[in-house]
């Protein structure tokens, strides 16, 4: 690797010491003489630049102390600068002094944000931007509800049909605002479109072609019925996708009319489409683009009254600042006077608005003198690691600037074992090709280290409990080899997929304790959610907050939740309703640390959403689940990557981007079956699903590539038996798997190693704390999951969740009526189960349990409820007795519930349901102690019984009861 040259792109692949090249660059320019201050060095996260800049500050102190203590030999850094010139002599002589002045100047390693925050603050007057301008966050609805205000009644009602029409077949206009938001890399391109007052021309001509195709074919002899039927149609678009517009002579019910001689025709009819189509577009952009131009206006007279910008904001300011003033440059030689060197991070994540602004800064060094101690560029990426297009990351970037500076590799992987690496370059050389280079071990001597697995769920209609049921496995399978559960890491593709794991997971075995990292925003998870339902619903009374506190909750449309009075003080409200919906728990006491500081709902609604919260984590130890985007940098000991539990969403966009290069060139508007009239359209489509498939190709590469010694791959079951295109597989299969296109095959590759710890020695420096926070002042947590004492047999998910399920109707049916509109009424003697009533909480078991259990699970659910509350023994229980459900009580330290509590004038009597078939001694030694409890609580004669609503519903009374 020729380091020295002084224009060098790197490619450095994942786990091939990326950091430990870039501050070996650096360390190497401060010995040809640069000074730090010379030295720009661009990372993507605050993260990033703090470990560049520790990585070179203990690099230069290691050097320093080595060539005191005359150990440099020993050194890998100097070993690696002593092959590109730099000699013991030169280090023994000189790193002191420059390690003290790396400490001492203020070393220019920053990140891509902060860069452009200080040219924005250095020339803000030339774009209108206020020197004391503060970056920050704003309510991106403000600005909204702005641009709608300032419609008049006719424009408003103008704007609203025109989004419904063309963009918005889900009803939501802040979708389409969303597009207006991006107006600083559209309103260019979107200015190019002026009306066409062709449409309605084109539309008749179109019209009167296809009559007088109809009117030339039906009146053939021998046409058939279906024939004459193909010309109907509903409207112009529709046509597209007309098979016989399409094959036009080769149309299955022309070929035996012989009509060859208008196939002309036919082609002229879809050349017209093509125009109709062009001509519509060009009618719809013209209006986004007076829309964007208004919205444009709004947004900078709100960004100038506020004086807040955030950091998307700046890199636009700082854009317009380079590109469109006249005196661009004398800006860049203001700016880049003291900028001697580049080194730039991650380049594949840089967005082309980013790369534009770098790219002078750049060519101004590359049109310097020939020596690197002069100037100098250097630039590592990874164009398999581009996942970030979602946000801007355009990984063309990284061969646009390829392209002017030498290429070379990093050619060894220092992160993963033998038998991982090996696997990865078998399973991604067959996809990306020549392109491909595989990575070699630093020192291999042969050993087979390390641990490679692929298994595939079995295959059901329920594929995401098999998937997570093969997780489960592989986690039992590691923890039983001694593996340290803060070693393990489980990586999903979404969010909503991190949660349903972690679900999962402690449904097959609570004790576990795990880490669910997610990127939501905090107020967006549950309980935030509920309670910021609450707020607004105690500001205005709509019932529409009620249903949403009612679905985030799981009960019933109609469920209405026992909310408090709303008294005038914000965090008292918040803590009362905490109380009252049983949310407990380290979210929902941050929750309400943040809202202390504010007196009034209203202003708390107002301020939350740019208040910038980390979820607490539950615990600080135990095994993670994340997602892939969020694992990218890290890497892990044991890693299972789990294939996507939730159908992949097909696009609904409505605009369609070109770019050629890294140009945006052209947008197209979005059509059913466009692609067959109009070519340009069908290559700009297709170009997309390439990049699309690329990133999602690279998305496997970043997950697998974070395994260090031990790699589990669970894949769907589902195998495609039709060969379609991957975008179109994705789109109308949700059982397609994620890991399809790699052509995974079950297999077990080297050995998993046991690293069992010696006796009296634990993995963990620490005990791991218990996942659920006690909040001293909000009552104990009691939204819990009871986890019964396992029967001897093989464990099964779904036998713990029909129990679940069966203690639901017990708990929600037994001590209450519901209505017919849902509310729930108390009653003190033996509950009315109207079929209504039922057919609410068969609604309620699915909203519940339904991601396990199948609908004739669920009906045995209610079967056996039903046969239980039908049994005449258990109803002589119930009779002239007050009824109360789900009893809660802590005794000596340990937190238990009773599943419902009869009271009388005389007695007490303790009942307990079960959801196995044979009672257990355990289990009436779990009821005696509730029955001893209550009788030394209450004084009254306390009696015991066991329900098991099996196949034969029983009521085993104890054998001993408490007087």
């Amino acid at each position: 690797m020729a380091q020295t040259d002084q224009y060098l792109a790197l490619r450095a692949s994942a786990g091939s010491g990326k950091t430990f090249a870039l501050a070996q660059r650096y360390v190497y320019l401060l010995c040809k003489g640069a000074k730090p201050y010379e030295i720009l060095t661009l990372t993507f996260t605050n993260k990033a630049s703090h470990e560049m800049r520790h990585r070179i500050s203990q690099s230069l102190k290691n050097l320093a102390k080595d060539a005191q203590e005359g150990t440099l030999a020993r050194n890998d850094f100097f070993n690696e600068l002593q092959k590109k010139g730099i000699s013991a002599a030169f280090v023994q002589e000189n790193i002191a002094r420059i390690y003290a002045e790396f400490t001492q100047s203020h070393a220019r390693i920053t990140t891509l944000d902060s860069f452009f925050y200080t040219i924005l603050q250095k020339f803000c007057w030339y774009v209108g931007v206020a020197s004391d301008f503060e970056i920050g966050r704003y309510v991106r609805q403000e600005v909204y509800e702005q641009f709608l205000c300032s419609f008049s009644v006719s424009e408003l009602r103008e704007f609203v049909r025109f989004c419904y029409r063309y963009f918005e077949a889900n009803q939501k206009i802040k979708s389409f605002l969303d597009i207006l938001w991006r107006y600083d890399e559209l309103e260019e391109v979107f200015a190019r479109f002026v009306p066409d007052t062709r449409l309605e021309e084109l539309k008749h001509v179109i019209e009167s072609k296809v009559a007088t195709l109809r009117a030339q074919i039906t009146s053939i002899e021998g046409i058939s019925h279906l024939g004459i039927k193909a010309f109907n149609y509903e409207s112009i678009e529709s046509l597209v996708s007309k098979t016989w517009v399409l094959k036009g002579s080769e149309y299955q019910y022309f070929k035996k009319l012989k009509i060859g001689h208008l196939d002309s025709e036919f082609a002229e009819l879809r050349e017209l489409l093509r125009q109709y189509l062009c001509s519509k577009e060009s009618e719809i952009f013209a209006r986004v683009s007076r829309y964007i131009a208004r919205f444009k206006a709004i947004k900078n007279a709100h960004l100038s009254k506020t004086n807040t910008l955030s950091y998307s904001d700046i890199t636009y300011k700082v854009l317009e600042l380079l590109y469109t003033h006249q005196d661009r440059a004398f800006f860049y030689f203001r700016l880049d006077d003291k900028i001697m060197h580049i080194l730039l991070d991650e380049f594949q994540d840089t967005s082309i608005v980013q790369y534009q602004i770098l790219l002078p800064l750049i060519e101004e060094i590359l049109s310097g003198s020939g020596r690197i101690e002069d100037r100098s560029v250097f630039m590592v990426g990874d164009t398999k690691q581009s996942i970030y297009g979602f946000r801007g990351g355009f990984s063309a970037v990284f061969e646009a600037m390829a392209s002017r500076l030498k290429v070379d590799e990093l050619a060894y992987n220092y992160r993963s074992s033998k038998v991982v690496l090996d696997f990865v370059n078998d399973v991604f050389k067959a996809q990306y090709g020549a392109s491909y280079i595989p990575q070699k071990l630093p020192h291999d001597n042969g050993d087979p280290q390390g641990y490679v697995s692929v298994r595939f769920a079995r295959e059901s209609e329920d594929q995401v409990h098999e998937v997570c049921k093969v997780v489960y496995e592989n986690v039992r399978e590691l923890l039983e080899n001694g593996a340290n559960p803060d070693d393990i890491t489980i990586l999903a593709f979404t969010n909503d997929e991190v949660e349903t794991l972690r679900d999962f997971l402690k449904i097959y075995d609570p004790s576990l304790h795990i880490i669910a990292e997610t990127s939501q925003n905090f107020f967006d998870t549950f309980p935030c959610n509920v309670l910021i339902n609450a707020l607004h619903y105690a500001r205005t009374g709509n019932p529409l907050y009620q249903y949403n506190i009612a679905k985030l909750l799981g009960k019933e449309l109609f469920y209405t939740p026992p909310l408090p009075e709303y008294k005038g003080h914000c965090a008292r409200y918040i803590y009362e309703v905490i109380e009252s919906l049983h949310l407990g728990c380290a979210a929902a006491m941050e929750f309400l640390d943040q809202a202390c500081a504010y007196e009034s709902i209203e202003e708390f609604l107002r301020d939350y959403v740019l208040l910038d919260v980390s979820a607490p984590k539950e615990s600080a130890h135990g095994i993670r689940i994340m997602t892939i985007h969020k694992s990218k940098g890290l890497e892990f000991r044991h890693l299972i990557v789990s294939d996507s539990l939730k159908d992949k969403i097909s696009s609904s966009d409505k605009i369609l981007y070109e770019y050629h290069g890294i140009e945006l060139s052209n947008v197209y508007y979005t059509s059913k079956d466009r692609e067959s009239v109009d070519s340009a359209y069908r290559a700009a489509k297709e170009a997309k699903t390439r990049l699309s498939e690329a990133e999602e190709l690279n998305q496997l590469y970043v997950a697998f590539t974070r395994a260090k010694q031990s790699l589990m791959i669970v894949c769907k079951s589902y195998q495609p038996k039709n060969k379609k295109s991957r975008s179109e597989e994705s789109n109308t299969d949700s059982k397609v798997s994620r890991f399809d296109r790699l052509g995974l095959r079950s297999c077990v590759l080297g050995t998993l190693q046991s690293t069992i710890a010696p006796i009296g020695q634990s993995h963990s420096k620490e005990n791991p704390k218990n996942p659920f926070t006690s909040l001293p002042t909000l009552g104990r947590q009691s939204d819990f999951t009871r986890v019964e004492m396992r029967e001897h047999r093989e464990f099964s998910v779904e036998s713990v969740v029909f129990g679940k399920a069966l203690h639901s109707y017990f708990e929600y049916l037994l001590g209450d009526i519901v209505d017919l509109s849902g509310k729930r009424i108390e009653s003190t003697s033996l509950p009315h189960h109207t079929p209504e009533a039922l057919e609410l909480m068969h609604h309620i078991a699915r909203n519940l349990y339904g991601f396990v259990l199948s609908k004739d699970a669920l009906d045995r659910v209610q079967d056996r409820f039903m046969r239980a509350i039908g049994n005449a023994e258990f109803r002589a229980l119930c009779a002239q007795s007050e009824i109360h459900t789900e009893v809660s009580y802590l005794h000596n330290g340990r937190f238990f519930r009773i599943d419902a509590l009869l009271q009388n004038d005389r007695e007490l009597i303790v009942l307990d349901y079960k959801s196995s078939y044979l009672p257990r001694e355990e289990h009436f030694a779990q009821v005696r102690e509730y029955v001893r409890f209550l009788c030394e609580l209450s004084g009254k004669p306390t009696r015991g019984y066991l329900i098991y609503p099996a196949s034969t519903p029983m009521c085993v009374p104890l054998q001993e009861d408490s007087t």
